[in-house]
């Protein structure tokens, strides 16, 4: 059958739209002999584009002639600019995220060269990296890489390529090189800039003489003595 003018189902023909279907829970499916598909949409308000079975697919398109596939939903999986994705989530060349609507500072997960790339773009913008501690519910911060490229641990302004807040464990060597006739050197500041400090070199684990030797270089307001 063929209809001119607007056609309600259920209710009377809608002023402005083509097709008006009013019920308290109503779908429209599609079958084509083989394969299901359903539009629908609940007492609730919720509306569920079904393809009926395991495995599915769900395309969207855009453009004209066959159009462009924007986004696929295959099964469980969500693929943008792809339509067979292998994750629950799998962009083709990049993604961002803004901190507002056409905001210079946007957070990229790129790869348009094989080279995977995660950027920080807007001025001086940082990269933030969290983790939520045992028995919290919320992320805090833990590392930070600059705009002037310093990495920070335990510190959200790190004045140094890399700046350490507490202790380290470096197992392996520990190597400083630089130019020829040029010297590299291992400094101890504290917060309210006494020069009090000591450096132990200790063959245990601790700074303790049971451990094994040690060695140690005092810091100006204590002579700046070398003990061994």
């Amino acid at each position: 059958s063929s209809f001119t003018g607007h056609v309600g189902i259920g209710v009377t023909a809608h002023a402005t739209a083509s097709l008006n279907i009013t019920n308290a829970n109503q779908h429209i499916r599609l079958n084509n002999g083989s394969e299901l598909g359903i539009i629908s949409l609940d007492s609730d308000g919720k509306l569920d584009l079904w393809a009926h079975g395991d495995g599915e697919t769900i395309d969207f398109r855009t453009g004209s002639g066959t159009g462009t596939v924007a986004m696929s939903v295959v099964g469980t999986n969500v693929g943008i600019g792809l339509t067979s994705p292998g994750a629950k989530l799998d962009v083709l060349q990049e993604a961002r995220v803004s901190f507002a609507n056409s905001n210079q500072y946007t957070l990229r997960i790129t790869n348009t060269d094989g080279n995977p790339r995660i950027l920080a773009d807007g001025s001086a913008a940082h990269l933030i990296f969290g983790t939520t501690p045992s028995g919290s519910a919320t992320a805090t911060e833990k590392m930070r890489i600059t705009s002037a490229g310093n990495v920070g641990i335990n510190t959200t302004t790190p004045a140094h390529k890399l700046s350490v807040l507490g202790d380290q464990l470096i197992f392996g060597d520990l190597l400083l090189e630089g130019s020829a006739n040029s010297f590299r050197t291992i400094s101890m500041n504290t917060s309210d800039g006494s020069d009090n400090q000591t450096l132990s070199l200790c063959g245990g684990a601790t700074a303790s003489s049971a451990r094994g030797a040690r060695v140690e270089i005092k810091g100006n307001e204590t002579g700046g003595d070398v003990n061994i």
